[in-house]
């Protein structure tokens, strides 16, 4: 597996646009991508976009996975996304674009309005 150096992930404009103060701001509370992992929390999108396969990797007949740290917001909503790790950069701007659409149940936790950071995995599979 390839893991795309910040140098790629700034060219794709796959880092936080927030910085983690104003995200935070935003939040009424907050649980982390660590807290996610060790309290076993599951989200799963209400609404899922699929990305378009790049036709480049289509015609080469390329699997690809791309993973994505997802901020989403107290109403649901993909607020900001940062790259984890792709196989290909091909996968990376097509991964983003349709997560970026993605919409999930108002998170809410111990009865307050919540922001939650998520691992997302998007694959990319021939058929």
């Amino acid at each position: 597996m390839i893991s795309i150096a910040l140098l790629a992930a700034t060219a794709t404009g796959l880092v936080f646009t927030l910085s983690d103060d104003e995200w935070k701001g935003r939040c009424p509370a907050l649980i982390t991508n660590q807290e996610v992992k060790s309290r076993e929390l599951k989200l799963w999108p209400t609404h899922q976009v699929f990305p378009r396969y790049p036709d480049a990797q289509l015609q080469r007949r390329r699997d690809g996975d791309v993973w994505l740290l997802a901020r989403i917001d107290a109403d649901g909503l993909v607020a900001d996304l940062k790259l984890i790790e792709a196989s290909h950069a091909a996968f990376i701007p097509n991964a983003a674009a349709a997560v970026r659409k993605w919409r999930y149940p108002k998170p809410n936790f111990d009865n307050r309005p919540t922001c939650i950071e998520l691992d997302v995995h998007v694959m990319f599979r021939m058929r």
